[in-house]
Parts: C-alpha cells; sequence; structure tokens
C-alpha cells in the first residue's frame, strides 16, 4: 500500500467521491424558475465506518486508535532515498511540515489516522481525518526516491498526493514525503509496521 493520499479539511455538499444517491433535482414552477437541489435532510447523514456504505469494494480496514499531529520541523530538508518495501500492515505514527533552517516550531493543524497494507507493488489503506474517501486501494510504482500512485478504488478518487519516499526494511518503516513543483520536500508521513 503505497498509496497514500492525505488532506485535511471539511466537505460540504457532493463531491465526486461521496455517495449523493439521496440527492434530487426537480424542476421547480416558482420565482427561481429552475433547477433545485433538495439534500433531503429528513433522511440522517450516514458518516460512519461501516462496512457496507463506507468500505464499499475498496476494502475492510479498520483505522489505528492513535491519531498522529503533524510537527512543524525546523532545519535542513530531508532527501528522499528510497529503498525496498517490505509487505505488511502499518500505522501512521510521525508527520512533519518542514520549516526550513529559520523555521518554526510546534504542533500544525493536521492531522493523520491511517492503516495501510502493502503487498509488493499493492496497498489498501483506511485513513481518517481526511477529505478523501476513507478506504481506498491501487497500485504504486518507485524509482529510486520517487514514488507514484494509482488509486483504483474508488475509481472516482483524487490523485495522490505524496510523490517521494524512504523505506528502512530493517526499521519497518517507510515515509512519504510531498515535494512542490521546485524538488523541494515540504511535508512527510512516516508509516510504522505492525
Amino acid at each position: 500500500m503505497r498509496k497514500l493520499w492525505f488532506a485535511c479539511g471539511v466537505a460540504v455538499g457532493c463531491a465526486t467521491w461521496l455517495d449523493c444517491s439521496n440527492a434530487t433535482t426537480t424542476d421547480d414552477a416558482g420565482a427561481d424558475a429552475g433547477k433545485v437541489f433538495d439534500a433531503k435532510a429528513d433522511v440522517p447523514l450516514d458518516v460512519g465506518a461501516d462496512v457496507d456504505t463506507d468500505a464499499g469494494e475498496c476494502n475492510a480496514l479498520t483505522l489505528p486508535g492513535t491519531i498522529v499531529h503533524e510537527q512543524k520541523t525546523p532545519g535542513a530538508l530531508p532527501v528522499p532515498t528510497g529503498g525496498p518495501f517490505t509487505d505488511g500492515t502499518y500505522v501512521a505514527t510521525s508527520a512533519a511540515a518542514y520549516t526550513g533552517v529559520d523555521g518554526g516550531t510546534g504542533q500544525t493543524a493536521v492531522t493523520y489516522q491511517v492503516t495501510d497494507v502493502v503487498v509488493g507493488n499493492t496497498f489498501e489503506v483506511a485513513q481518517g481525518n481526511v477529505v478523501l474517501p476513507p478506504r481506498t486501494s491501487g497500485t504504486f510504482a518507485t524509482d529510486a526516491g520517487s514514488f507514484s500512485a494509482t488509486i483504483l478504488c474508488p475509481t472516482s478518487a483524487p490523485p495522490y498526493m505524496w510523490n517521494a519516499f524512504d523505506a528502512n526494511a530493517d526499521a519497518g518503516t517507510f515515509t512519504l514525503y510531498l515535494m512542490n513543483g521546485g524538488g523541494i520536500v515540504t511535508q512527510s508521513l512516516t508509516l510504522t509496521k505492525q
């Protein structure tokens, strides 16, 4: 499972990865004469983690109990070097937002709650506290320190944002990095084998 796409925030309304099956449009002959969206507020919103509606066909992984808080990290920026991924189940254990040599410290507002199963070049992910689908699966490819992931389920998932990595088979960890367009590492997420 090398595809971990994380973004923090709150989505309101229907997006391509939300089930909007309870939404309808109706012609309205009133003064606003046009399409009206009826969110059917009388139907309870299902935000639970039940397998029937949230896991879909992607996977049935559960979230770890620990929520990881991203920390501002000053100093020299890491240089992703790659390495071998080891098959197994991993959970998020640390996250960093790199602030540079003169940067600040402390906790950011970003949190991660992730379980990732890696087998060969495939992954399954369960993630909480993110704007992405709660469960995804797909394939990944690596080349030296670069990383690319293709989310296969759900098919409407947005692209994966992590684009570099380090893997340490001896320590049972891997770290995913987000590099900006100039090749500078801005964030990382470290996962540890269970």
